[in-house]
This record gives structure tokens, C-alpha cells and sequence, in this order.
């Protein structure tokens, strides 16, 4: 699988892609930005991580509102996950699922071996914990193919 290069990065704010998660059934925008004002509309790429294609770790968050990132924790080990870019299709598995302190920066790395999509929550999902939440739901899944448009 071949790495690439952004040569014009989306604008902050805009569209970009449709994350699909079949397995839960679900399929969401995802902007470029992770400002509140982004995650009211879907899902959010944190700026300094990398795009889909570009061999790195990709770093998405939105909020586990209905329709959103709710039933994240539902998503299993072996799932597969793909992004429609505007460039581009990408294909991942799911290989790991965590519950980790807002506090555990170890744990959003961009620094993995190959490309990685990382997509987190707030923690607990739960519509009955209301204010701050201060622990995070982490998806990681490794790229298993790409085809460029």
C-alpha cells in the first residue's frame, strides 16, 4: 500500500470524508477541525494528525450524542471501518478498544508503525452521566487497503 502526500489540505471546518462503520450502522461526516462549533455537525480530524493514505496515525473525535459517536463501544475487534475521502477510499480493521483518562496523552500517539485510525468518546456513553466527563473510549484499526480516485 502506497503512501501519499497531501498536496491541498481541506479547508478548517469543511467536509472532507464519510466515515462508514457497518457493524453498528453507522456513517457520519467527517470535518477537518475538532473545534466544538466541528462536532456539533459530526465527526472531527484533530489538526496535526495525519489524512487517510498518508501512512500515519489519523486521530477522529466526535461526541456520543444520538446519532453520533453513541454506540462507538459496540464496535468489536475485526470490524472493518472505511473512510470515502474526496481523494480516495480506506479500508481499516479494528484492532484494539480502551478506556483511558482525557489525561493519558500516551494514548492519542500519532507515532504507530503504519497507518493507524484512532476514533474516541467521552466515557461512559451514557445519557444519564451528565457534565464533564473525564475519561475517553479509544477505537484503534490498522489500515488493510486503499484505492485512490
Amino acid at each position: 500500500m502506497e503512501a501519499k502526500k497531501l498536496i491541498v489540505l481541506p479547508k478548517h471546518g469543511s467536509k472532507y470524508a464519510t466515515l462508514e462503520i457497518p457493524s453498528i450502522n453507522l456513517k457520519l461526516p467527517v470535518y477537518y477541525g475538532d473545534t466544538k462549533k466541528i462536532l456539533r455537525y459530526g465527526v472531527g480530524h484533530y489538526i496535526g494528525s495525519y489524512f487517510p493514505g498518508e501512512n500515519g496515525t489519523i486521530i477522529y473525535a466526535a461526541h456520543n450524542d444520538p446519532g453520533y459517536f453513541n454506540k462507538l463501544d459496540k464496535v468489536n475487534v475485526g470490524d472493518i471501518v472505511t473512510i470515502n475521502a474526496s481523494y480516495g477510499t480506506f479500508k481499516y480493521q479494528v484492532y484494539d478498544t480502551k478506556v483511558v483518562k482525557e489525561t493519558n496523552i500516551a494514548a492519542f500517539d500519532v507515532n504507530h508503525d503504519g497507518e493507524v485510525l484512532l476514533m474516541y468518546t467521552c466515557w461512559p456513553i451514557n445519557r444519564s452521566v451528565f457534565g464533564r466527563k473525564t475519561q475517553r473510549y479509544l477505537v484503534y484499526a490498522k489500515k488493510i487497503g486503499d484505492n485512490y480516485e
